[in-house]
Order: structure tokens, then C-alpha cells, then sequence
């Protein structure tokens, strides 16, 4: 049987682990962009713009909170929002001078071409003005290239505020204000309606508009196991259970371009805030007042087909974008009318969430961040949420004691092994006094085996009976410490999958972002999505769990024997499914095997070795 089961087990992980190495990545087009690989895996190629139409304008100063916004006179849209703090790579970071394309695009285009923060007409049945609002032209007179340029707004630029205006040729003028407040995670977006008619016959209607959002890149290089970190998301209050409550739609809710409703303004429902989020940062969108929360009518996310060309294996999928409902009134003449609403663009962090006290809202992003896709994503292990979040909070706590995310996570493996420690000591020693008194019934045991050797059911009721006899009961917390850590595993492999506070973060030596692979050196030449880089921490870890796991003697048992031999060469699955992945992860690993091996030691020099008791396993590995 042994035998048997090493030669289907053995065979299957090989095969794994070859055709995740041999599985190449698709070639690039020639055009693609040359510029250094953390660049490409945020280049999209957007609509092209005609001279004069883009207008750039920082919010803020290089280095510090801020953004560097990209605006198109094309329906007063929204090209690029860059975060003016965070880079693309540790090695843009590092650069002693920064060029644009160094920080962080927080809001692209799609390569569809699809202009962000636009304004668009919901009604089909009544013209809000006598040009469109978006940025489609339209063509007049018989000549094909004739356009009017009704659709180019005027921008406005100084200092915190940029002002966006068109001239609706009816009588009433539409503005977007967005505004900076130094040192916030957001941008204040006003959007205002003026009228100089006396006789406006639509004086007072509320129009239905709707809002694009903005659009967050999801390069495939920010991809976990599981799939894309992406997912839309909605908050409101819920005023018949009285309380907040709110709804996600991930990436794979919206495959093809499918648009789904995440909440509609009801007698029961007030909308608080919605967006959408990558695996470190969110773009959501709060109104900024009550009048405003009256205003915000629904919230849809829409998702956005993967691109036709080999940009797809840069840009992956899109996140979901989310389109909001606004009513907007038109006013009396000399009036405005207006709608204010607050942009969040920033990280996904407890930290950046507590920053402002009108964020609080948001922190369910965290919730949805911290469960896990569990058995591929079709189910949730229970209390991994739970486990993940206090972890984060944990971390926090000791990386401000000790200024650095992997000395703070070895700090954790610390006092998850110190916790466990005790429990798993008292377990072995009531494991050891039970194989003292199997000692005593040996010959009787021998005897039942040799009787039954080809008899498996018999021989395992006449062991009970004999258990029974001698008032013997195998102790139920011999794997007991092995359960206690896997809630800890998963809900570390959890939060270190998505956690912000990781990225960039350098370790010591080679290791320069815990939040990926350790990479200490390039292997893309080879061309195989397994192994773009040389990552030390997963063999270091292997070499661990194969060195416990080859050390520990075989039982004689026949189930005891199967299942450690399955175990033997778990190792070698576990390699390849995490070889790729945050090396902060991979420091709890490794720390935590580590420290096995020492409390083995210390608990065999106290107790002494452990007997072998046939039917209970002896040892189990530890994560």
C-alpha cells in the first residue's frame, strides 16, 4: 500500500510543479512599452489625445500626500490620477529624481478607451442640453470630418482647484470643481448647474445624470492565488434593520462587461458611499453632505473585458468601475444647483481608513479584504476573517515597536509558538504517560496483532476492546497545537495576500517588498510563469518541512504509515503553489518551522522520546 500510494502521490506533484514551470507567458507585441517592467505592468494605452486637450495639474507636492491628475477637455473627463507618494517599484522609489510615469497610476483609462469621471445623460426621453455632455462628438453637415466642438469643456487651473465648465447653449452652464485639501486621501468633486433663463421651462426639475468612476489598474503581477484581488463594493443604511449594511460584486461577478445594480436610494435604504478596489488601493465615492446623499440615486459596477491584444497579459482584467445615479436640479436663474461629493483614492489600510473621521464608512473594504477565497473560491473557512484582522492589527502594533514589517512578523511566529507552547507540552506528556501504559499491555497487543495481522476491522475492534478493558483512552489533544496554528496560517495568508502596510516594505538583504516574492535573482530569460525570479524563502522553507518530516519514524501502523507518507511529500505541493508569493508570508513560514524544530528538542529533553502508539499519531507538522 505504501508503496502504491508514493507512486500515484509522487508522480501527480511532479507533473504539477512541470506544468506550472513550462506554462510560458505570451509573447509581447512589438509596440508594446519598453520602459523597465513595474512600468509595463501599469502601461495601458488609452484614447488618443488631440494637441491641447490634456491639461496636468498636481494637487499637492511630489513626495507627500497628493495627486497629479491628468484632465480631458473631452467631456471634462479624468485620463490619470497618479498618488504623488507611492511609486510603481521599489526601484522607482529609490530614484534620487522622479518622473511622472515613476508614481503610482491609481485611475487609468481601460485600453477600450473609456474617459473617466465623465458626466452622462440617464434619460433618453429629455435632452438635458442642447449638446451632449460626454465626450462623444458629434458630426454635422455632409463633410465625414465635420465636428463641432461642443463637447470640449474649459479648464481652469490654480492652486487646490481646478474648474471645469461647459456651456450647455441653453441657458445654463455645467461646472465640475474638484478641490485639495492638503494632507487628505481625497479629492472634494463639485458638480454645479447655473442658469441665466427666467423662463427655463424645466425650472426646478431634478434631471437624472449619471457619474462615471474612476478605474483602477489590476496588472497581473498584483493577482493571488485565487485570482484577481478585485471587487466593487457599496455601503448604505439600512432604515428598516436600523443599521449599515453593505454588498460586493467581484471581478468574476462582472466578467464581459456585465453591469450589476449594487444599491438604489429607497424609503428603506439611504446610499452612503461605494467604488471599487485593487489588491492595495480603492477608489471610492462618498457624498460630502446630506443634500448630496439625497442626490446620490444608485450605484452599478460594470466590468470590463479583458483588452483583444497582448496588453491583456499586463493590464489582466480591469476592476469593476462603478457608475453612480445623481439627480441634479435646474435652478432659478442666477442660482446654482449642485451636487458634492468626496473622492477617495488612496490605500486600502486600518490606518488610512482612521486617518479622517468621514473614512470610518469605508472600513467594511477591509472586511470584504480579510475573508478569504477559500477552496477556490467557493467556500469561506469560518473565523479566518476574524484571525486575519486581529493579525493585521497585531502587526501594526509591533511594527511600530520595532520600525520594520519582518522583524515584527518573526515577532508574531514568536508569540503564536509561546501561545501554543504550553498547550502542546501539556498534550505531549499525556501522549507520553498513555504510551506507558500501552507498554504494560504490549504482549496482550502483539498477541491481537499477530492473530488479526489480515483482519484490518477485527483487528481495530479487538484493539478498542482491549483500550477499553484497561481503562485506556487515547489523549484528543495530540494534534490539538497543529489545528490551533492553521486558523493562524490562513489568517496570515490572508491578510499578507492584500495587506498595504507590506508593500515596498524591505526585510534585510535581497528581500525588498514583503508583499512579493523574495526574488533574488531574475530568471525571465527562461520565459516560465513559475520561475521569473529566483525566490530562496519557499526551498529554504521545503528543506525545513522535509528535514521534520523525514526525520520522524514511520509508525507500524498501516493508516499512521499512509498518512505520514502522504505527508512526507506535501512539501513539495505547498512549494509549488506559494514559490510565488509574499515573501512576508514565507518569513512566518520559515520562522515558524524553525521554531518546531527547537520546541521538539526542548520538549524530547524534558519529557524524554516519544513512544510509539499504534492508532494515534506521534507527530504531526506544524504551519
Amino acid at each position: 500500500m505504501e508503496r502504491r500510494l508514493t507512486a500515484l502521490v509522487l508522480p501527480a506533484l511532479i507533473i504539477a510543479l512541470v506544468w506550472m514551470m513550462y506554462s510560458r507567458n505570451p509573447q509581447e507585441p512589438a509596440s508594446a512599452p519598453t520602459a523597465t517592467p513595474a512600468a509595463q505592468a501599469y502601461a495601458v494605452r488609452g484614447p488618443q489625445a488631440e494637441a491641447g486637450d490634456i491639461v496636468v495639474h498636481d494637487f499637492g507636492a511630489p513626495g507627500g500626500p497628493g495627486y497629479r491628475v491628468s484632465f480631458d477637455r473631452r467631456g471634462g473627463a479624468v485620463r490619470e490620477i497618479r498618488l504623488l507618494d507611492h511609486y510603481v517599484s521599489v526601484a522607482a522609489r529609490d530614484k534620487s529624481e522622479h518622473d511622472t510615469e515613476d508614481y503610482y497610476p491609481i485611475v487609468q483609462p481601460s485600453p477600450a478607451g473609456v474617459l473617466l469621471l465623465v458626466l452622462e445623460e440617464a434619460s433618453e426621453q429629455r435632452a438635458f442640453a442642447r449638446v451632449r455632455i460626454d465626450e462623444k462628438l458629434e458630426k454635422v453637415g455632409d463633410a465625414p470630418d465635420a465636428r463641432e466642438d461642443h463637447t470640449r469643456w474649459q479648464i481652469d487651473a490654480h492652486g487646490d482647484e481646478v474648474r471645469l465648465t461647459l456651456d450647455c447653449k441653453d441657458g445654463r452652464t455645467l461646472e465640475k470643481v474638484f478641490r485639495y485639501e492638503p494632507g487628505r486621501r481625497d479629492l472634494e468633486l463639485e458638480i454645479r448647474l447655473s442658469s441665466t433663463r427666467a423662463d427655463d421651462p424645466d425650472l426646478g426639475t431634478a434631471y437624472p445624470l449619471r457619474l462615471r468612476g474612476v478605474m483602477l489598474p489590476n496588472p497581473k503581477s498584483e493577482h493571488v492565488i485565487g485570482g484577481s484581488p478585485a471587487f466593487a463594493i457599496a455601503g448604505w443604511h439600512d432604515r428598516t434593520a436600523g443599521k449599515d449594511a453593505h454588498i460586493v460584486k467581484r471581478q468574476r461577478d462582472l466578467d464581459g462587461g456585465k453591469v450589476e445594480t449594487l444599491v438604489t436610494a429607497s424609503t428603506d435604504a439611504t446610499i452612503g458611499w461605494g467604488g471599487s478596489t485593487n489588491r492595495f488601493f480603492a477608489g471610492l465615492v462618498a457624498p460630502a453632505d446630506e443634500s448630496s446623499r439625497d442626490a446620490l440615486t444608485v450605484i452599478r459596477a460594470q466590468g470590463m473585458p479583458a483588452p483583444a491584444d497582448a496588453h491583456a497579459n499586463l493590464l489582466a482584467y480591469s476592476v469593476p468601475y462603478p457608475r453612480y445615479g445623481l439627480r441634479l436640479a435646474v435652478p432659478k436663474a442666477g442660482e446654482t444647483s449642485s451636487v458634492r461629493l468626496r473622492l477617495f483614492l488612496g490605500p486600502k489600510s486600518f490606518g488610512a481608513f482612521a486617518a479622517q473621521p468621514e473614512y470610518a464608512v469605508f472600513e467594511p473594504v477591509m472586511t470584504e479584504d480579510l475573508t478569504p477565497p477559500g477552496c477556490f473560491n467557493v467556500c469561506n473557512i469560518p473565523g479566518v476573517t476574524w484571525m486575519a484582522t486581529n493579525l493585521l492589527r497585531l502587526l501594526e502594533f509591533l511594527h511600530g515597536i520595532v520600525g520594520n514589517w519582518g522583524v515584527a512578523i518573526i515577532l508574531l511566529t514568536v508569540l503564536v509558538k509561546i501561545a501554543v507552547f504550553f498547550l502542546n507540552f501539556r498534550s505531549q506528556k499525556a501522549m507520553r504517560a498513555f504510551g506507558a501504559k500501552m507498554a504494560r499491555v504490549k504482549p496482550e497487543l502483539d498477541a491481537i496483532q499477530a492473530k488479526y495481522k489480515d483482519d484490518q476491522k477485527q483487528l481495530q475492534q479487538e484493539m478498542m476492546l482491549l483500550y477499553r478493558k484497561h481503562k485506556m483512552f487515547p489523549p484528543l489533544g495530540g494534534c490539538l497545537p497543529m489545528f490551533l496554528t492553521i486558523p493562524v496560517f490562513f489568517g496570515l495568508f490572508t491578510a499578507l495576500r492584500v495587506s498595504y502596510d507590506l508593500r515596498h516594505q524591505p526585510f534585510v538583504l535581497w528581500i525588498k517588498d514583503l508583499s512579493a516574492p523574495d526574488a533574488m535573482f531574475d530568471l525571465s530569460w527562461l520565459g516560465w510563469n513559475m520561475l521569473p525570479h529566483f525566490n530562496l524563502l519557499p526551498l529554504v522553507w521545503m528543506v525545513l518541512y522535509s528535514i521534520m518530516m523525514f526525520r520522524m519514524k514511520l509508525p507500524t501502523d498501516p493508516q499512521q504509515r499512509t498518512m505520514q507518507m502522504v505527508m512526507r511529500w506535501m512539501f513539495l505541493l505547498f512549494g509549488v503553489l506559494l514559490y510565488n508569493y509574499a515573501s512576508g508570508l514565507l518569513v512566518y513560514m520559515c520562522t515558524s518551522m524553525s521554531l518546531a524544530f527547537f520546541e521538539q528538542w526542548l520538549i524530547k529533553k524534558i519529557l524524554g522520546p516519544m513512544p510509539e502508539m499504534p492508532g494515534v499519531p506521534t507527530a504531526m507538522p506544524q504551519f
